[in-house]
């Protein structure tokens, strides 16, 4: 309290020129430190809206995904089956082909009209009793087996396109992370806030006192000589 009444004892016996100097530079101070503070709290509006940017890449993600899931659906579920196929023939036959070897001779039968011929002619061969095995007794059922997991042109063509729109989301996932790394972290706003601070506190105080100074002693070598 003592000290208070002191500082206001001193400030009172102060002349008006020296109040206002003193005055200037407390205003000048509390303008550098408020524009420190704004440019601090823009951070805040610049990460939400680099957030609604990045919100709205990952609805654009999940909707090609979705996309894309929905047209490689029945081309990926026909492999599943023509793989599950292939190994369950593969134990007992011991083939060394890949299973799209396997398919690519079936599809042929099954497009020239040959399983019944296969099931009719040679209905004791180890492949037709292994078919029936596996519950085609006949070949009007390994037929629909066939016709039903056999690739289409359509679903050859709707696998393409889910490819194309996989690379569309790994394009779009590319520019959600550059916005990511655009976005300031706690850290990084701290460093702004404290470099805004002190380039405006250099310019309040030594850069403006080196111009006042150097705008004085320019005045002062101007100023002519008045002594006798």
């Amino acid at each position: 309290m003592g000290i208070l009444v002191m500082i206001n004892e001193k400030l009172f016996l102060m002349n008006l020129s020296t109040k206002k100097i003193i005055a200037r530079e407390f205003l000048i101070l509390a303008v550098v430190l408020l524009l420190s503070l704004f440019a601090g709290i823009c951070i805040y509006p610049y990460n939400f809206y680099k957030q609604n940017q990045i919100n709205a890449k990952n609805d654009k993600i999940h909707a090609l995904r979705k996309k894309s899931d929905s047209l490689s659906l029945v081309y990926n579920e026909k492999k599943r089956v023509q793989k599950i196929f292939f190994n369950s023939a593969s134990l007992i036959f011991g083939w060394s082909e890949s299973y799209q070897d396997l398919w690519k001779l079936l599809g042929e039968k099954y497009h020239n009209g040959s399983i019944p011929v296969m099931y009719n002619r040679v209905p004791s061969s180890d492949f037709v009793k292994f078919l029936k095995s596996e519950g085609y007794d006949n070949s009007e059922a390994f037929e629909k087996f066939l016709s039903e997991n056999l690739l289409t042109k359509s679903d050859s063509l709707n696998y393409l396109e889910s490819e194309k729109t996989d690379q569309i989301i790994f394009g779009v996932i590319i520019e959600s992370n550059h916005i990511k790394e655009k976005m300031i972290d706690s850290d990084e706003h701290m460093k702004f806030f404290a470099q805004v601070l002190a380039i405006l506190f250099s310019i309040a105080y030594p850069i403006r006192f080196f111009a006042l100074g150097v705008k004085w002693s320019l005045g002062i070598i101007n100023q002519k000589n008045t002594d006798i």
